[in-house]
């Protein structure tokens, strides 16, 4: 296999899977773009095509902030025992004229 046909293959697959935008296959869709920008990188690199191998080192950064969204972050919000990030409502202590009195 040449390195455009895999580059093909791989953005397409890493389509499909982020399309389905499910955790489970959007992580693996950013996988797929990253392993994409590579073998585009390498054809680029190859064919000596300056704007190609430019646009794919970008892709490549916007591939690993999909992995770093999709697979990162979770795993470590994971490891720290936090599911979500919790979300406080302050609106009555900024907003409440009771709250303000009582503490001043």
């Amino acid at each position: 296999m040449t390195y455009d046909f895999v580059g093909f293959l791989f953005g397409v697959i890493g389509a499909i899977l982020v399309a389905l935008n499910h955790p489970s296959s959007s992580r693996w869709g950013f996988v797929f773009y990253l392993g994409s920008n590579a073998a585009w990188i390498g054809f680029a690199l190859h064919r000596g095509e300056s704007w190609l191998l430019l646009q794919n080192v970008l892709f490549a950064v916007t591939s690993l902030l999909g992995l770093w969204q999709w697979v990162v972050k979770p795993r470590l919000a994971r490891s720290r025992g936090l599911r979500r990030a919790t979300v406080h409502d302050v609106t009555s202590v900024v907003f409440n004229p009771g709250v303000l009195r009582r503490a001043g």
